[in-house]
């Protein structure tokens, strides 16, 4: 698996309005390693959209931390 082709599907379908499959996508991202804050950034911003607020701020904080 790679990263980076999970962050691009996942951002994808973000854009394309499909949030539980960007959900998904950007979890398996998140999971492997050297995930890098656009994931966790997109995984907070799916977390919003599907008022998830939990994951929503453990995202947005991972997100942070590595790029303040």
């Amino acid at each position: 698996p790679n990263q980076n082709l999970f962050e691009a599907a996942g951002l994808a379908a973000l854009h394309a309005g499909k949030t539980k499959q960007a959900a998904e996508l950007l979890d398996r991202s998140l999971a492997l390693p050297g995930a890098g804050w656009r994931s966790w950034n997109a995984r907070a911003v799916a977390a919003d959209r599907q008022a998830d607020w939990a994951t929503s701020d453990k995202a947005y904080r991972a997100a942070l931390r590595l790029a303040p």
